[in-house]
């Protein structure tokens, strides 16, 4: 096919649509996923963090140090994978092919990606891995809802990861909704299926509340359990509040209310809930404590407490933390500033009206909800790690 035909069937689609589609956008952020985890490694490994301890990894030929060698080896043919991918379809879609194959090409970097990471032996060689088998058993607990108390961290971590990928989850099945319906998403000259089809029935947002219901069931489970009191009940509730905007997003496309108002008001009391159990709870800092959480202690508080004691950073890194965190999860209140249609004679303002109702806005918004989770990750580890007890001075080569 000539240029000029491949320009024709491709006149529909947007520079951003052309070279950054949904499905890619899947993909890349998962690629970013990846990556920053290998930074959280780094970081736990120059602060003398043994996170295989907190997250219940201690089989004896994994120390912290093979890890995170072997993670790396494995982002590297990830990547590399997924570029070749990507290039390929760059390639195939610039000589204006519009063969099925083009449209499988990045359900098959997913598939690929998930492969290597349930079964990295397929990319690095090798037997298989016993941190591969654990990641495996993990994710064979949270997909049911289930938790094993004894390995908590590493189910919540892993778990609370998923909720921040919970929009990439509904990208992905919309663009897999697509090919089984049997429309197409990249550029091609077969039938284009809406990008937003899944809001007919709304069921892009009860999807995205899927993660929310399986740290649901796991903070019950926790519950009734008994061992943590009822923090877990208030982090059940934490996530039942999530619904709050989901109904007020249900009633508005159905037309039952005119206004956004109690998405806003559901916003609102979720945002500022998790945002006061992340720094109290999560991250065991003192400086929110006891607003939502059972800290009864009496008597004046030292400068210390507000921080904790044992601390594996400097303290400007929490001060740092926490706004990061704070910002960036108030940053749909810019909506309400900002609202969509708005014109505004400033670059920040347009930026902020944008930001949530155009396809590159919301690549934006989901890669800065990934960061958040791996700045939370740190933190929520460094906690836990700090809980073990653990001196640092006494800490064995396995942790570095």
């Amino acid at each position: 096919m000539d240029g000029s035909a491949a320009d024709s069937s491709n006149a529909k689609y947007t520079a951003f649509e052309l070279y950054v589609p949904l499905p890619y956008r899947s993909l890349l952020l998962l690629n970013i996923g990846l990556f920053l985890w290998n930074i959280c490694l780094d970081v736990f490994a120059k602060f003398r963090i043994d996170f295989t301890s907190v997250m219940g990894l201690t089989h004896p030929d994994v120390s912290p140090r093979t890890m995170r060698g072997r993670s790396r080896t494995l982002l590297t043919r990830i990547t590399a994978l997924n570029a070749a991918n990507y290039l390929t379809y760059i390639f195939l879609m610039n000589m204006g092919s519009s063969s099925m194959i083009v449209e499988l090409l990045p359900l098959f970097g997913i598939i690929c990606t998930f492969s290597a990471l349930l079964y990295p032996s397929i990319l690095v060689g090798g037997k298989d891995t016993p941190e591969a088998a654990y990641y495996r058993q993990t994710w064979s607990r949270i997909i049911k809802g289930n938790i094993d108390i004894t390995r908590r961290t590493n189910d919540i971590l892993l778990s609370d990861t998923i909720t921040s990928y919970s929009k990439v989850i509904v990208d992905f099945l919309t663009y897999l909704s697509a090919l089984l319906l049997g429309y197409r998403f990249l550029p091609s000259e077969g039938k284009k299926l809406p990008e937003d089809h899944m809001s007919l029935y709304n069921m892009d947002i009860l999807l995205s509340y899927y993660p929310s219901m399986v740290r649901i069931r796991q903070s019950w489970m926790e519950y009734k359990e008994g061992r943590k009191g009822k923090s877990p009940l208030y982090n059940c509730i934490k996530y039942i509040t999530a619904l709050i905007p989901i109904i007020g997003t249900v009633l508005y496309r159905a037309r039952y209310v005119s206004t956004l108002s109690i998405w806003y008001w559901g916003m609102l009391i979720n945002t500022t809930f998790s945002f006061i159990w992340d720094v109290s709870n999560d991250w065991d800092l003192g400086v929110l404590k006891g607003l939502i959480t059972s800290d009864n202690r009496k008597g004046p508080k030292k400068d210390s407490e507000v921080f904790r004691e044992g601390l594996s950073f400097p303290q400007p890194y929490y001060v740092g933390a926490v706004l990061i965190d704070m910002l960036l999860r108030y940053i749909w209140i810019w909506r309400l500033i900002f609202p969509p249609g708005l014109v505004s004679s400033s670059h920040i303002g347009s930026f902020f009206s944008l930001l949530h109702t155009t396809e590159e806005g919301r690549l934006i918004l989901e890669f800065l909800e990934i960061v958040r989770r791996w700045v939370w990750i740190i933190f929520r580890v460094d906690a836990d790690y700090c809980k073990l007890g653990t001196d640092k001075k006494d800490i064995p080569m396995r942790a570095v």
